[in-house]
């Protein structure tokens, strides 16, 4: 991983010559903290989410979430992690403990593959294998609106390596 500031490649997650050292499985997912930007969190294949300091290539903390782990991001003052999974359900996890704090249990009908925090920072817009995008209110924990794509003639592309999610016609 190249860090732009130093000009260098970074000795985190991909050190040693191994895209997912300190992982059993595939990263599908990383997170770039906004105010530490030598901390960032990732999730994948192996059922974890982790904790990076990449300044030193060290995995500070692990988190086992139960369930493939395809994207994650962090609430806006850094003290929460959300997760999106394999079985369609959306985690939020307490950053400073890794404590699991609540999920909203099968919110998509197929893999929750991509998330993103809203410009205020008090909702999510999430993406599942369903073609249905979701809007989730993330103070009250409830859905506030979905969109099928199947309506607008776009569906859900994602790669098996690379799940960032896009509709595309």
């Amino acid at each position: 991983m190249w860090l732009l500031a130093q000009q260098s490649v970074s000795k985190g997650i991909a050190w040693k010559g191994k895209s997912n050292a300190g992982r059993d499985g595939a990263v599908l997912a990383c997170f770039w903290k906004s105010r530490d930007h030598l901390r960032c969190v990732s999730g994948g294949a192996d059922r974890t989410i982790k904790e990076w300091d990449m300044s030193k290539g060290y995995c500070l903390q692990t988190i086992m979430c139960g369930s493939t782990c395809f994207d994650v991001c962090m609430s806006f003052d850094g003290s929460t992690v959300i997760s999106g999974h394999f079985d369609g359900s959306l985690r939020l996890w307490d950053y400073r403990t890794g404590a699991f704090e609540r999920d909203i249990k099968g919110l998509h009908g197929s893999q929750l593959v991509s998330i993103q925090m809203g410009l205020l920072g008090n909702a999510l817009l999430t993406c599942g294998r369903d073609n249905l995008l979701k809007l989730v209110d993330i103070q009250k924990h409830v859905e506030r609106g979905q969109w099928t794509l199947d309506e607008t003639g776009l569906h859900v592309a994602a790669a098996r390596r690379n799940q960032i999610i896009f509709p595309v016609a």
